[in-house]
């Protein structure tokens, strides 16, 4: 990439003032993705963002906050037969390390759904391909993205939360999340220079490191072996890491159930 282009990791960005003037092109669509593509647009920044295959969630459904919902399932869902996704229930392990679903608390409470933001604005292009100084080329792959976003509460929640609905004995009217009807154009390269993008921000997210522990605890993706947090070694037990019970384990709606079964089965 030439020079003149600021390239940094999320992990080193904390506002917006810290960028050079100009437009940003964001690599990554998962939740610090749209977080941050929302956060420039607030303050007048052009934003591309390079979206990935991440799914959405509606913010609110049935008249509760998605984080009531995934608190419920991963706390009461297992005794009504509704429990969040496991290891077991994933097509393939490498699943266990995509990305979250599409969520932002910027603002007041709303969906992050692209076709409306990009209808406020923000440009779209499809997964990055490449960056050849300041040629960037993307894949002809956003229609489908986009669709499989579309789809993905449908597909692989609504199911689960509406037979929590139906068995939990919570009052919670049908509801009908919100689709945008709008295709943005596609988007398959970008000169960056002549774009006046002075800065890229990776927001593709962290891998664990774990070449600190010496021990064959680990599988091919970098992630613990464990029984309810518990590995073959005794006395080493993990918390906190992703899929270590299920879906919930390194959020916040699933980190305390699973640190009060990994101390209560010691």
């Amino acid at each position: 990439m030439d020079p003149s282009i600021r390239s940094l990791h999320l992990h080193d960005y904390r506002r917006p003032e810290q960028l050079s003037p100009g437009g940003v092109l964001l690599v990554g669509s998962g939740q610090s993705g749209v977080q941050l593509a929302e956060e420039l647009m607030a303050v007048g920044r052009e934003v591309t963002l390079a979206v990935g295959r991440c799914g959405r969630f509606p913010r609110t459904y049935r008249g509760k906050d998605i984080f009531w919902w995934l608190r419920s399932l991963a706390t009461r869902g297992p005794n009504v037969g509704t429990p969040l996704p496991a290891p077991a229930d994933l097509a393939n392990p490498r699943l266990r390390l995509a990305c979250n679903p599409q969520l932002s608390g910027h603002g007041k409470r709303h969906d992050t759904n692209l076709r409306a933001m990009a209808m406020a604005g923000l440009r779209l292009a499809g997964r990055l391909e490449s960056i050849d100084g300041t040629e960037a080329r993307f894949a002809a792959d956003l229609a489908d993205t986009l669709a499989y976003a579309d789809r993905f509460f449908d597909e692989r929640f609504r199911r689960t939360f509406d037979a929590f609905a139906q068995r939990s004995g919570e009052s919670l009217p049908e509801d009908e999340p919100v689709q945008v009807d709008f295709d943005p154009p596609p988007l398959t390269e970008l000169d960056l220079a002549r774009e006046r993008i002075s800065s890229v921000i990776w927001t593709s997210g962290f891998r664990p490191v774990t070449d600190w522990i010496d021990l064959p605890v680990f599988d091919d993706f970098g992630l613990p072996i464990t029984r309810d947090g518990h590995t073959d070694v005794p006395g080493l037990s993990f918390i906190g890491t992703p899929w270590l019970v299920d879906m919930g384990s390194a959020n916040l709606v699933g980190l305390v159930r699973d640190a009060e079964a990994l101390v209560t089965s010691f």
